[in-house]
Order: structure tokens, then sequence, then C-alpha cells
């Protein structure tokens, strides 16, 4: 598996939010995936959606229902809509194809257990698939109590993990990625970046070379910076705790995070996340906004970053930027829209060969905001 690229290739959903069964179609993922759309149009609804993958997948089901607001929150108009949530998720490793789905309804307390939940593992050089049924569960994941015994499962589950949700949106002078880390919470990146000091201290004394890929593009967007200065409280105290301290060219003094902009410590997370060694990084990465607060020219950078990595992991984001999405290609975008007399969120990809002309001579961006693309309100 650690050899292997995998990549999801299409995600079915029905019930979720603002996604009715009415439009209960495939959607089809490429390497690079930009959500574009108006507000309340479903791109953050869609995250959310995968964010809940996401729970299931770490035994957290339970959780991520009481953080948002009970089953009447996650259901498609709540009680007086949809009475179910369903999903569906395909991977593709290699030629193999890995699927999960699973029906959730809602219970007494407002949450939600699996009234049905399978897998499927499809191998081109078998005729027949591989299936498995779970059944009800009232107390977690089918997936997640199989997979220790069944070699599928542990597959799919190992897939599913992969997809990493990533939101550096809160910035603020109390935020996570402003405070200490402890010095041994580096092993991976995590989703708010909160240990990102701890994480950089590491890729600098065992993984120089991405370290220095990383210091560098950060300098390429803010030129007053020269490196981070990361120095632990103590090397041998188990309790250790480094800063995201930095320091300037030409200048002996030392600056704490609190120094950075939030523009620029947003990017620093995202260089941190896009230029780690290729062995760390998640298999799907996901991001919601990502442009927020950037200027453009770190825009351009983020989107030059997000195609460098697309060969090594599949990037899904949603964005309302028209400078970012000026630099995809229309293959790359996915548009979400709200269908009012429905009452339902959709994806669509764009239909290059309808822009035809259009694109010799306008941007993405450009064709966005004429609403030539769609998805805007």
């Amino acid at each position: 598996m650690e050899d292997m690229r995998m990549k999801l290739s299409k995600i079915n959903i029905s019930g979720y939010k603002s996604y009715g069964a009415v439009y209960s179609e495939d959607i089809m993922l490429r390497d690079v995936n930009i959500i574009i759309g108006a507000n309340g149009a479903g791109k953050s609804n869609f995250i959310s959606f995968l964010e809940l993958i996401a729970y299931i997948a770490s035994g957290g089901l339970d959780k991520f229902v009481a953080k948002n607001g009970f089953s009447n929150s996650l259901l498609h108009f709540g009680e007086t809509g949809e009475e179910k949530i369903k999903g569906q998720v395909d991977f593709i490793v290699d030629d193999k194809k890995d699927s999960y789905s699973f029906v959730l309804s809602s219970s007494v307390g407002g949450k939600l257990y699996f009234e049905r939940e399978s897998i499927l593992y499809q191998n081109n050089e078998k005729a027949d698939p591989y299936r498995r049924e779970f059944g009800v569960s009232t107390s977690g994941s089918g997936l997640v109590e199989f997979a220790e015994t069944d070699n599928t499962a542990k597959t799919i589950l190992k897939l599913l993990k992969g997809c990493r949700i990533f939101h550096f949106n809160d910035t603020s002078i109390n935020s996570s990625m402003r405070s200490q880390a402890y010095l041994h919470d580096n092993l991976y990146l995590r989703s708010d970046a909160g240990n990102i000091a701890s994480f950089l201290y590491r890729m600098k004394d065992e993984k120089k070379p991405y370290y220095d890929r990383i210091v560098n593009v950060v300098r390429e967007v803010f030129p007053r910076f020269e490196d981070f200065v990361l120095e632990p409280t103590s090397l041998n105290d188990t309790n250790s705790y480094v800063l995201l301290n930095w320091k300037e060219f030409d200048s002996d003094e030392i600056f704490g995070p609190h120094m950075l902009s939030d523009g620029t410590i947003r990017f620093i997370a995202l260089a941190t996340l896009l230029l780690q060694p290729e062995n760390l990084l998640p298999g799907v990465i996901i991001l919601d906004e990502p442009e927020m607060g950037l200027h453009p020219f770190a825009i351009k950078t983020l989107a030059d970053l997000i195609y460098q990595i697309s060969d090594k992991a599949q990037i899904i984001a949603a964005t309302q930027s028209v400078e970012l999405l000026n630099h995809f290609e229309s293959e790359d975008v996915l548009i979400a829209e709200y269908d009012n007399k429905r009452r339902s969120s959709f994806l669509r990809a764009v239909d290059s060969e309808k822009l035809g002309i259009w694109l010799e001579e306008y941007t993405l961006g450009d064709l966005w905001d004429k609403n030539v693309l769609g998805g805007v309100p």
C-alpha cells in the first residue's frame, strides 16, 4: 500500500445538509478539484460530508454529530426532509477499486446510527468483486470494528483515514498555530496546524532539504523573512515546547508568531502542508477557502504548489476566489449550485468544449465573474 498511488474517483451524497436525494448523482473527481460557487450553494457542505467520512473512519461519528448540532442539523431539511443520509466513496488504487457505502438514520437523542454499511473490493484480474455487509449498528462503524480481521476492511479504513481536511482559518492571537507546540507532537501536521512549530523542527532535524524548500517558498511570498528560529525549551525534558519564532534579514532580533500577519502565517501553514516529504503527505488533501487573507502573488504560488504535488496527493479545495480560479484549468473545476425548485445542492463539471473561444480571450475567473460558468447567485 505504501508504494501505491490512491485517489478518490467518485463520491455520492444523498440526504446530507443541502444535498437532497433528488441529485444523488456521482461526483467524479480528478487529481486537482477546485470547487466554486455562490454562498449557500453547497461548497462547505461537500467539505463537511468529507469530514463526516473522516470522523466515521476514526470511530468518532457521535462526536461529529454532537459537534454539528445533532442529527436535525445534518439531515436534509432536518426532520421535515430526508430521513436518511446516504453516502458512497470510491477509491482507485493502481488498477483496483475499493468502495465504502453507508446509510445513517436518526435515533433518539439526535444521534445517528448505521442502518446499513458495506464495502467492495474489485481486482480487475478477477471477475467477481469481494463484498461485505456490516448491517445495523448503534455502537459505531462496522468497518472500524472488522478492520482488525478483514484485510479489505483494513485497506478501505486506511484509505478513508488518508483523506485529511485542513482548516487554517483561525489565525487569531490565541490560535493554536501561534501558541507553543509540544516538541514531540511532530509525526504529522495537524488539521489546524496547531503543531506547526514542532513539525517544522522535525523537518529541520530529519528532512533538511524539505525544510529548506519550505523556507525558500515563504521567502518568495514574505521577502523580509530569513528563517524560523525553532528553539525548544529543553531537548531532554519530556514536557518541552517550541514556538514558531522567526527572524528577518539584516537583523538579530527574534520575532514571535504574533508578529506574523494572518495571511503570512496561513501561507506558512499551507507551504508546510504541501511541501512536506512525500511519505508524510496525506493521500487526499482537502482545503476550505485556502486563499483567505493571501496576497495575489501568494495565491499564485499556492496554485503552483497544488499542481506541483498533484501527482503525489489528490487535492480538493473549495474557494470563492476569482484570483485563485485564474490559475487552474477548466477541467479541474467543479461548480456547486443550488436548485431552488428541488431544494438541493449539486456539483457539476465545467464543459470545456462549450466554453470554446471564451477561453482564448478570458480567464476562468473572468468567466465566473461574468456568469458564463454559472455558480453565481
